[in-house]
């Protein structure tokens, strides 16, 4: 149905879970930095439990 009404628009399947998101989010409103190896540590810790 997305591709009918935008046909030149591509989806992707997104690499971390939407929780990696919410942790950026979250650094970024405190003004915490860290390196990208940093985050890809803790986005591989992350799991969601259903």
């Amino acid at each position: 149905m997305l591709k009918e009404k935008l046909p030149d628009t591509t989806l992707t399947r997104p690499v971390y879970p939407v929780l990696a998101g919410a942790v950026a989010a979250a650094d970024m409103n405190i003004g915490q930095t860290r390196t990208d190896e940093q985050y890809e540590k803790i986005f591989e810790q992350i799991t969601i439990v259903s």
